[in-house]
């Protein structure tokens, strides 16, 4: 491995990159702030709740998400639990 494969591992498994895999925190990712998310990488949308099963968000909002203000995706992460007892009742 040349440092350069080597600098660009690092930076794959750097902490930064948990917040690109969906982690609900925002870190930096290459010296970019990551936008949060709540993925999960469990991406199967319900066809009776037309909700993602891994994070409760709708097909809108998991299309149009890195283009929303960060408020925006504060707002709709304060409602995903309530959202994911959905799930329960759908069994």
């Amino acid at each position: 491995m040349n440092d350069e494969q080597a600098d660009r591992s690092a930076t794959l498994t750097a902490p930064g990159l948990l917040a690109a895999q969906g982690k609900a925190d925002a870190r930096t990712v290459g010296g970019q702030l990551a936008i949060k998310s709540p993925c999960v990488h469990v991406c199967a949308v319900d066809g009776q709740v037309g909700l993602c099963r891994g994070c409760g968000r709708t097909l809108k909002e998991i299309a149009t998400w890195s283009r929303i203000s960060a408020g925006e995706r504060d707002t709709i992460m304060a409602i995903l639990p309530e959202r994911m007892t959905l799930f329960e009742t759908t069994k």
